[in-house]
């Protein structure tokens, strides 16, 4: 970012004023409070110091790219500095001092919950719901709590095809990604006396009840009745209440939401929030970076698994067009494929072996506004081929998959997806909570 840009950008903010003082340093004030100095630094390089709220600073100034502003914070003012724009890039950076402004202008509350603070969504479209800044803010709180998964360079199963990279999210705590969301839901919106709620197949429960766990939370978790007894006993050693009963998801949301209310417990939604999506897309962004650390090639297409579409909505906006990212959904459990063709979310009917994990009735309005802007298309596999990726999981690099995690590695074995000569792709393997004595039958 050049002075000009700078100066250009903030003259484009709501209520703005430029002043000039503290030398040749180009300082802007809103309502007549000082919120964004930037000059010249010894290295010759354009530097930007912003003004936050309390509540933003305490997340801000331990990401990357950021720190507490020496001698502005030192006499113990919140205000952060960039100090790195290979981590924190320019759009990122004007991102912050956008929201900053908007919520100074109108004297934004302050919470000690921080997710209504420093991720700041009520004047974003639905599409910019959850942003790169804000993943990266999600992965600055949840980093303490969760396991960096391993990446696997594997060959493809498209003869000639460059090596796949298997990105091995079924070894994360609780047994699929969903741990991200859970403890970022968790750690952003403090639970009552009454705990927390939510509805789940399996996988989102037990994260849920793992992170309540952790943090010493009460948590109640209603749970369909096709979810494995797997799953259930998973939720269970957790010392979390599995209430089972209704025939779908949907049935389970309905009976967690008449709890909720009754109780006053706090929600959790397992896959259409704001907390729940940036804390799946930090599983992208760790992948991404340890593509580069490892010197391995990058990607240029993402394949993910779509249930209630969380997990592809972080993803998408991380990569956010930089990398082709597409959705995988069973033949007969097909919520995503169906809001694009009907241009919105609708209903679908369930039937398939991945249910408990891809069984979703309908995507999320918050999932599919991200996925309409970010998501090439949606490949869709049948049930046999999800068994086959199964197999061939274990088979090649002895991973157990659930139906739902081997779905992605599906779409390319069987053809469903089918890629470019030369196109390098990356298979998400998102859960391993697979019913051992169904797995052993089918190998």
């Amino acid at each position: 970012m050049t002075r000009e840009e700078y100066d250009a950008f903030c003259a484009g903010l709501p209520q703005a004023t430029h002043v000039v003082q503290w030398g040749d340093a180009s300082v802007w004030k809103v309502g007549g409070k000082v919120f964004a100095i930037g000059g010249w630094s010894e290295s010759v390089e354009f530097a930007v110091t912003f003004k936050c709220s309390e509540t933003s600073f305490a997340v801000l100034k331990d990401l990357p790219g950021l720190r507490p502003a020496p001698y502005l914070a030192s006499r113990g003012l919140t205000w952060v500095q960039r100090i790195d724009r290979r981590t924190l890039g320019d759009a990122e950076l004007m991102d912050y001092l956008r929201r900053t402004t908007l919520s100074s202008s109108r004297r934004c509350r302050e919470r000690r919950n921080v997710s209504s603070d420093s991720i700041n969504r009520e004047s974003r479209p639905a599409e910019e719901a959850v942003t790169a800044a804000d993943i990266r803010a999600a992965r600055a709180r949840i980093a303490k709590h969760i396991r960096r998964t391993p990446i696997l360079e594997t060959p493809s199963p498209i003869a000639g095809a460059p090596p796949v990279s298997l990105k091995l999210e079924c070894l994360q705590h609780s047994g699929s990604f969903k741990a991200r969301g859970a403890f970022h839901n968790l750690l952003t919106r403090p639970a009552p006396a009454a705990g927390c709620a939510t509805a789940s197949g399996g996988n989102h429960g037990a994260a849920v009840a793992y992170a309540a766990e952790k943090l010493g939370v009460r948590a109640r978790v209603f749970v369909p009745e096709i979810a494995t007894p797997a799953k259930v006993a998973k939720i269970r050693a957790h010392g979390v209440e599995a209430a089972i009963g209704g025939r779908s998801y949907a049935e389970a949301q309905d009976r967690c939401d008449a709890y909720v209310a009754d109780s006053g417990a706090l929600k959790i939604h397992p896959y259409d929030a704001p907390e729940t999506i940036a804390g799946a897309g930090t599983v992208a962004l760790e992948w991404e970076e340890d593509l580069a650390r490892l010197a391995l090639p990058a990607l240029d297409t993402v394949l993910v698994a779509v249930g209630g579409g969380g997990l592809i909505a972080g993803v998408a906006a991380w990569f956010a067009g930089r990398v082709k990212v597409v959705g995988v959904e069973p033949e007969f459990s097909r919520a995503m494929d169906a809001a694009f063709a009907a241009g919105r979310p609708i209903d679908v009917s369930v039937n398939s072996i991945a249910a408990d994990s891809l069984g979703a009735k309908r995507v999320g309005d918050l999932n599919f506004a991200i996925a309409r802007k970010f998501v090439a298309e949606v490949a869709l596999v049948p049930d046999a081929a999800i068994v086959e990726a199964q197999r061939r999981l274990w088979r090649d690099v002895s991973i157990v998959a659930e139906p739902g995690g081997a779905a992605a590695f599906a779409a390319l074995a069987s053809g469903a997806y089918r890629p470019e000569r030369k196109e390098r792709i990356g298979v998400l393997v998102c859960g391993a909570n697979a019913d051992l004595v169904a797995f052993a039958q089918l190998l």
